[in-house]
């Protein structure tokens, strides 16, 4: 064997290497993959389970109703296994309000079904309401050692605590689950606590996190329609760092392999946001717009929260409910700093950052100091345009002065380009200009 021979196979070698090495997935992809495959185990399992139960021969002439019952019974525990006593109910609906908001709350997946701003009106003069029904839906997977439960199946006990409604899951084996939503006084901000017991009998200690799933069709609050769809999109802030947003205009998607803060679904005066306490894992967005009248868009958030089963609180949440208001949603990190900040007023479009401090401390205190006096936001525009040209009108007299000056020299300095005309004649064409001028006091700048 030569020494090109040599070279040749030892390069082959590296180069092999290397592909593999670059190649190889990343952290994240195996994360994703391994959820992917646990997924699909436990909906297999699920499968073959129903399966084995629906060849089991049953005459339907001799079949009784205690029968048919004990058949349905162990459909269910082979679909949902313990969580089987809470898979069949009836839809009932509990109502928490205060003087912002009213908030109906659905049994069945335990979840917020309806929010009613109390403060504001739509087009067609009813009060403003962010979702109802099957607009709004959201819900957790949760993996058992051989299933794959969504909480959205379920149907949780609700009980009214004073200005909270606790939702719970009473399990076959004794173990507990519930959602507490409580709502404090003069507020936009619903809180939203999961906690458990005794779960370690249902869910292994390998099931580290549960998949996060939300859904919603925007409303149309307004009676046109151009600019509020340009307006709308679905925002999220990375965890102590900035806030992005999909785009407003046609569809588009995002993946997020950080975690985040919160996710928000933007309207263009109103919101509707998760905000985690911990953490949310990552993100799978998609935003999609759509042609029905009563539609703005279709939003769509995928995510993943860390779970412990032994622990007894799973994880907390403040749901955003209310306007696009800057004042409003700064306020919420009055009491925060640094990488805890929420920056919730970046759902309010304030243009680039160099400008954004305008608006922020002039604009926007001037415009809320205005709505203490007049209700019609359009009386407010005027007086806030009026008093913004008086406050540009010395600097737009003395531009107009300055024009006026230039103006009146034109000739002159047209007389003095002819008179030294070229390029090497520029030094003393512009030393002529300037002393022009200055004699006339005229700042070129100006």
């Amino acid at each position: 064997m030569d020494k090109n021979t040599i070279l040749g196979l030892v390069l082959m070698v590296v180069v092999v290497l290397l592909f593999s090495w670059w190649m190889q997935p990343t952290p994240e992809q195996l994360e994703a993959q391994r959820r992917y495959n646990d997924s699909i185990a436990a909906v297999e399992a699920e499968r073959m389970a129903e399966a084995a139960l629906a060849e089991t021969p049953v005459s339907t002439d001799t079949v009784s109703g205690e029968v048919a019952d004990s058949l349905k019974n162990a459909g269910l525990i082979a679909r949902f296994g313990e969580f089987a006593p809470c898979a069949e109910g009836s839809e009932e609906f509990t109502t928490l309000s205060n003087n912002k908001v009213t908030l109906k709350f659905s049994n069945k997946g335990g979840r917020l079904y309806e929010a009613v701003l109390n403060d504001y009106m739509a087009y067609d003069s009813t009060n403003v309401t962010l979702f109802t029904g099957d607009e709004n839906d959201y819900g957790f997977i949760i993996r058992t050692n051989a299933r794959v439960i969504d909480t959205r199946d379920l149907y949780f006990t609700p009980e009214i605590d004073g200005n909270a409604v606790n939702m719970t899951l009473q399990l076959a084996n004794g173990s507990q689950m519930g959602i507490r939503y409580s709502l404090p006084e003069d507020s936009y901000m619903l809180k939203m606590d999961i906690w458990q017991k005794d779960m370690d009998r249902v869910i292994p200690s390998s099931a580290v996190y549960w998949d996060f799933i939300w859904d919603q069709k925007m409303r149309r609050q307004e009676q046109g329609r151009m600019f509020e769809e340009r307006n709308s999109a679905l925002y999220y802030k990375f965890a102590g760092d900035d806030v992005e947003h999909l785009s407003e205009s046609g569809n588009d998607e995002e993946k997020a392999t950080t975690s985040l803060k919160w996710i928000g679904f933007k309207n263009q005066f109103f919101s509707t946001a998760f905000i985690a306490d911990g953490k949310f894992n990552d993100g799978i967005f998609t935003s999609r717009s759509l042609e029905e009248d009563r539609y703005l868009k279709q939003f769509h958030a995928e995510s993943t929260i860390d779970y412990d089963s032994k622990e007894s609180q799973v994880a907390g949440f403040n749901i955003f409910l209310g306007p696009n208001s800057y004042p409003l949603l700064s306020s919420y990190d009055d009491d925060l700093s640094g990488d805890q900040t929420l920056d919730l007023d970046k759902l309010v479009p304030l243009g680039y950052k160099f400008f954004r401090w305008i608006n922020t401390l002039i604009v926007i205190p001037v415009f809320t100091f205005l709505g203490k006096f007049f209700s019609n936001y359009g009386v407010i525009i005027l007086l806030l345009t009026i008093f913004i040209k008086l406050v540009l009108f010395p600097f737009t007299y003395k531009s107009y002065k300055s024009q006026a000056r230039m103006r009146v020299l034109a000739p002159q300095i047209k007389e003095i380009n002819d008179k030294y005309p070229g390029q090497d004649k520029a030094m003393e064409r512009q030393r002529l200009t300037m002393d022009l001028y200055s004699k006339a006091g005229v700042n070129p700048m100006g």
